[in-house]
């Protein structure tokens, strides 16, 4: 069993890892304390496939995770001055920094790259008073703005108790949420010529996902509030979303017309394979859970692979030949397209870390990031395969756009 390289990162966990192709570099990025009292700090940084570091940058405040390109990478801020997209070269040079207009109340909350262009979400508040979606030009133009009024949330499982009630519980009437942020997961996916904006109440859990035209903003459909939880590139204009939480267990396919078109009894950490076969390593932490593989069948049931203990999970990476690699209660797992299931490694340190997700890179080298480390592990897996959802991030770059022609 081979043990892995890693890069140890201290005084800082690692919120993002991307790379520019199955080559590298790898960029990661970390949040720790700034030089500055109650002023965090983000270390963005680049390494080989040696696991030897390129190069490191120290940008002021918390940023968002790394969106690679071949040319490098681009990373959202939102500080003191004011919001920005900034690139950096592949060799640690700064190449773009594009100003992003917003009202002073408003947050930005996540960007995704886009061919010619780019996508961002916002929020307002606290209070909460809205939030918008963007499309912009490579030069940081809008295209189109969509304003998200404020709107009540509700969840039946939700109770509350008053003097006018004597005590007894009763479902909690609709409120608009003080918070309602971009969700902490998957919070924009683009495909084919729809956008997925999905923003949560971070008090609650509860979330709404929005389906938006990617050409002109509208808003084709939302989904009901839920406890949503991850969700995933199903086909072109097609998306996958979970729900887990207030006795809600389950996963739901929209179609380009936001419509709900299928659902299966599991949340997990989804795969789509070039087929269009969704297999999910299952996220269930209820008392009773018996987490395993399963694929969601297109009848809306279930087919299962291998029982699987724990609960923490670093998001998989899908090889062509239909292998399935993820870091699972302990240990780097692979599961062959037939359910065969093989440790590649352990490492107890990081039992209890689900922060991550994996990267598969040239020559079956496996990357990944648990808290303030990042693992490297040769392997005889093939290379990524190519598929609408075929790991965590929707892909190496973790830049979660499908464009099709």
């Amino acid at each position: 069993m081979n043990e892995p390289y890693r890069i140890f990162l201290p005084d800082s966990v690692i919120t993002g890892l991307a790379a520019g192709s199955n080559e590298g570099p790898v960029y990661a990025t970390s949040i720790g304390k700034g030089t500055e009292p109650g002023l965090a700090e983000t270390t963005l940084l680049a390494a080989d496939l040696s696991g030897r570091i390129l190069w490191r940058r120290i940008l002021a405040g918390p940023a968002g995770i790394p969106r690679a390109t071949q040319a490098g990478v681009w990373l959202a801020r939102h500080g003191p001055d004011g919001a920005s997209l900034v690139q950096t070269g592949s060799d640690g040079s700064d190449l773009r920094s594009i100003a992003l207009g917003h009202r002073p109340d408003e947050k930005l909350g996540a960007v995704l790259i886009l061919p010619d262009g780019f996508c961002t979400a916002w929020t307002s508040g606290p209070p909460y008073r809205g939030a918008r979606v963007d499309r912009h030009d490579a030069d940081g133009a809008s295209i189109w703005s969509t304003a998200l009024a404020p709107e009540p949330i509700a969840h039946p499982h939700i109770m509350t108790t008053s003097a006018a009630a004597r005590w007894q519980p009763q479902p909690r009437k609709p409120w608009i949420p003080g918070t309602f942020q971009p969700h902490p997961w998957e919070p924009l996916l683009i495909s084919g010529d729809r956008v997925l904006a999905s923003y949560q109440d971070p008090k609650s859990g509860l979330g709404i996902s929005y389906f938006l035209d990617l050409a002109t903003g509208q808003v084709i459909g939302k989904t009901k509030p839920g406890p949503i939880g991850r969700k995933a590139i199903a086909g072109p204009g097609e998306f996958v979303i979970g729900q887990q939480g207030y006795d809600d267990f389950v996963t739901v396919r929209y179609d380009r017309a936001g419509t709900q078109t299928a659902s299966w009894p599991t949340h997990a950490a989804v795969l789509t394979d070039r087929t269009g076969r969704l297999t999910g390593i299952e996220l269930d932490n209820r008392a009773a859970a018996e987490p395993g593989v399963r694929v969601l069948e297109p009848d809306g049931t279930l087919s299962s692979g291998p029982r699987l203990s724990g609960y923490h999970t670093a998001l998989p990476a899908l090889d062509r030949d239909g292998t399935a690699v993820f870091w699972r209660d302990g240990s780097l797992l692979s599961m062959t397209a037939g359910f065969s299931l093989h440790e590649l490694c352990p490492a107890t340190e990081g039992r209890n870390f689900s922060d991550g997700r994996v990267l598969l890179l040239g020559d079956g080298l496996v990357a990944f990031n648990l808290s303030q480390q990042i693992f490297m592990l040769h392997t005889t897996l093939g290379p990524l395969q190519d598929s609408a959802w075929p790991c965590g991030e929707g892909n190496l770059a973790g830049n979660p756009v499908l464009i099709t022609a």
